[in-house]
């Protein structure tokens, strides 16, 4: 599993739990680019296979696994983030920042844990001298669904309102999860024997995995 979230070309790592998920590459590189897709179709096969052997798919983010079997709802459940990934529920739970003591403001200075989320989530263009002006409610409003997709998912978003989830792995129609699927699935021709042809990058070398089910 590490050899496979060791390509950068499609894992990233997770702000917390030392995970690996998957880089949501909008449709226009995917076209460009059919061997990400030949990648992602593999990266299901693998995750076929540990289930099937009863391995541990970490550190592939356990939200891969679960929005590719078509649980997204389930992977964005609070109580089983507590079980999957307990150091990103404790930093969802860290936001909004908590209020200076005989203040108005926010405790949102540089080195404190709330602008280091902030930073680390890579969200939000706004100053923090202005966002500590925010009230609490405010902050959870606005960057509270950015923070917690960018958590989960490593998905950067400057707004709530900008958000738009059609674009990433996760979503329902995308192309990625589709080839997860079909990797994992090994369905693509009921009725005969499944051959999956994938070419896999490793390191420096490429090679040809023909595997007959």
């Amino acid at each position: 599993m590490r050899n496979l979230t060791s390509d950068t070309s499609i894992f990233v790592g997770t702000i917390k739990d030392d995970h690996f998920t998957l880089i949501s590459h909008p449709a226009d590189v995917l076209n460009a680019d059919p061997s990400l897709t030949d990648m992602h179709r593999y990266v299901g096969f693998v995750l076929r296979q540990a289930v099937i052997w009863e391995m541990d798919t970490l550190p592939v983010s356990p939200m891969v696994l679960t929005s590719m079997l078509g649980s997204q709802t389930l992977c964005q459940t609070p109580a089983f983030i507590k079980a999957v990934a307990p150091e990103t529920w404790d930093a969802y739970c860290s936001w909004p920042p908590s209020k200076v003591p005989n203040s108005n403001e926010l405790k949102l200075k540089p080195g404190d844990a709330a602008a280091t989320l902030l930073y680390a989530c890579d969200i939000s263009q706004t100053p923090l001298t202005v966002i500590c002006k925010w009230s609490q409610s405010q902050c959870k409003k606005l960057l509270g669904y950015p923070i917690f997709l960018a958590l989960l998912f490593k998905a950067c978003n400057q707004d709530a309102a900008s958000i738009d989830t059609s674009r990433y792995f996760f979503h329902k129609n995308s192309k990625i999860r589709a080839a997860l699927r079909d990797g994992f699935s090994m369905a693509s021709t009921p009725g005969q024997i499944d051959v999956l042809q994938t070419t896999a990058s490793h390191g420096n070398s490429e090679a040809i995995y023909n595997l007959v089910i």
